[in-house]
């Protein structure tokens, strides 16, 4: 018994196993590879629009230009504010009468669209404000402010004067 521990033969099965080990090393090498950062020219700006809705008003006055947005769970840095519009806050309602869905106004309720400039990098696969955050049209960004926080969602996207939706 003791002899045929110590003789242990290398079979087909382990052949392939290595080779399957080989491969997916190799396949991780040219993913990772092909995922080098190409950096936009330094003092690139992007413009985004925010949007804050169903607040109260007397939070949508905390909003004021010159305002530096950070992100809530890192506490990164995401641009400064440029502008500020308060607008009537609208959500979906059913109309019971003919079964559709309706806009409908809100009471005592406001939306706050903030556009804010921020310093961007580009990289093969996102856009990097203040190179550590990654910024996407239609996603919700939980942020905050001088006496406020809230979320708010990326409407709209500018670079360099092109909108990209």
């Amino acid at each position: 018994m003791a002899e045929n521990l110590k003789k242990r033969k290398f079979n087909l099965f382990d052949g392939f196993i290595i080779l399957v080990i080989i491969a997916a090393i190799v396949v991780l090498f040219a993913v990772n590879r092909n995922q080098e950062t190409t950096e936009t020219e330094v003092g690139d700006t992007l413009r985004y629009l925010l949007e804050f809705g169903s607040i109260t008003p007397e939070t949508a006055e905390l909003f004021h230009e010159g305002d530096t947005l950070y992100i809530s769970a890192t506490k990164e840095k995401i641009g400064t504010v440029t502008s500020v519009e308060i607008l009537a806050s609208a959500k979906q309602a059913i109309d019971y009468d003919t079964g559709r869905f309706v806009q409908s106004l809100e009471e005592n309720k406001v939306a706050v669209h903030v556009w804010v400039e921020a310093s961007v990098t580009e990289t093969d696969t996102a856009l990097l404000i203040e190179n550590t955050t990654s910024m996407k049209a239609g996603l919700a960004y939980g942020v905050w402010g001088p006496g406020y926080s809230g979320a708010g969602y990326v409407l709209t996207i500018e670079r360099g004067g092109v909108n990209n939706d």
